[in-house]
């Protein structure tokens, strides 16, 4: 396979090993569960890293998607793809998810986020001490889009790829995790 294209597929097989390490540490581990996860359009043709030829006109990526599902066979099993609703619905069984959690358990940067927003009192710089355990190269600025207050993230993406952005208001306190594709869209 290119280059390109390996690229791709261990990109989108991050992002969704991140997506789903997420929601285990938000509502609980139960061994062989299968979950299920959607993506849209754009955000597949990002994370596979495929140049389209025409920026208004969508190309089938269901090729490519069955050539990843071909590459993740080895470590996660046969996974499912399905387009639901103009969506891309991944359905990952049991064995994929016990998986995706044994290779991840010993990530605690979630879990430690998550301990310091769940702290009645939890401040910008209680969340600041989470991500400097981790590195101190990270970046917080306030930001742009009025939904939030601040984005926080690591400069080294191997780390952690996704930007972290914070709102401290009425309804709580609490944080949407973006790629910095998704991020990017919302400005």
């Amino acid at each position: 396979m290119e280059d390109k294209k390996i690229q791709g597929f261990l990109h989108l097989e991050r992002n969704l090993e991140a997506m789903i390490y997420e929601g285990i540490v938000k509502i609980g581990y139960v061994k062989g569960e299968k979950q299920s996860i959607y993506y849209d359009y754009d955000l597949l043709v990002y994370l596979l890293n495929i140049e389209q030829e025409q920026e208004n006109i969508k190309m089938d990526i269901m090729p490519r998607l069955r050539e990843f599902q071909t590459f993740v066979l080895k470590n996660w099993g046969k996974i499912g793809i399905e387009i639901e609703n103009h969506r891309y619905k991944f359905n990952l069984p049991g064995g994929t998810i016990d998986h995706i959690y044994e290779k991840n358990k010993d990530n605690l940067f979630l879990s430690d986020l998550i301990g310091a927003l769940s702290v009645k009192d939890c401040t910008l710089d209680n969340i600041m001490s989470v991500f400097y355990k981790y590195s101190q190269d990270i970046v917080c600025e306030e930001s742009k889009n009025p939904e939030f207050n601040y984005v926080i993230y690591f400069k080294d993406t191997n780390i952690d790829e996704f930007k972290y952005c914070f709102t401290f208001g009425e309804m709580g306190k609490y944080y949407h995790r973006l790629t910095p594709f998704d991020y990017e869209r919302l400005d």
